[in-house]
């Protein structure tokens, strides 16, 4: 099976279903978002009516939930320990999209993992590990 989608837009009013119905529009079976800016730790609560909504969509045409992933926000930087209240924030907000993503019923989530800067390579992958 060959699976097409893209970057779609989650956006307050329609969130989910939003991302859904412009998915369709471009004739896609699955789709990548952010559940809120990709440089901003601002996000309003799911609106689970429209997450609902969305599914049902998603049912009706065909587009399977286990091929839809959401995209981790750029400012979590897990390979960098050197400011310890920094890579706490890091770890807490990824937590916090986790948790968006399981409210959403979507599983799966892409993340970039960030960069060790000043640090050595072997410790930017042990923070990332």
């Amino acid at each position: 099976m060959l699976y097409i989608g893209s970057h779609t837009s989650f956006l307050k009013d329609k969130q989910l279903l939003g991302v859904v119905e412009e998915s369709l529009s471009y004739g896609s079976n699955a789709f990548m978002f952010y559940t809120g800016s990709n440089q901003s730790t601002l996000r309003f609560p799911i609106n689970h009516e429209l997450r609902d909504k969305a599914h049902e969509l998603m049912k009706e045409n065909n587009i399977d939930k286990n091929n839809c992933v959401v995209h981790a926000p750029f400012i979590i930087n897990l390979a960098n320990d050197s400011d310890e209240d920094k890579y706490k924030f890091y770890i807490d907000f990824l937590k916090k999209e986790l948790e968006r993503c399981i409210e959403l019923d979507i599983r799966k989530m892409v993340l970039h993992p960030g960069s060790f800067t000043k640090l050595t390579r072997e410790i930017g992958i042990k923070n990332i590990a």
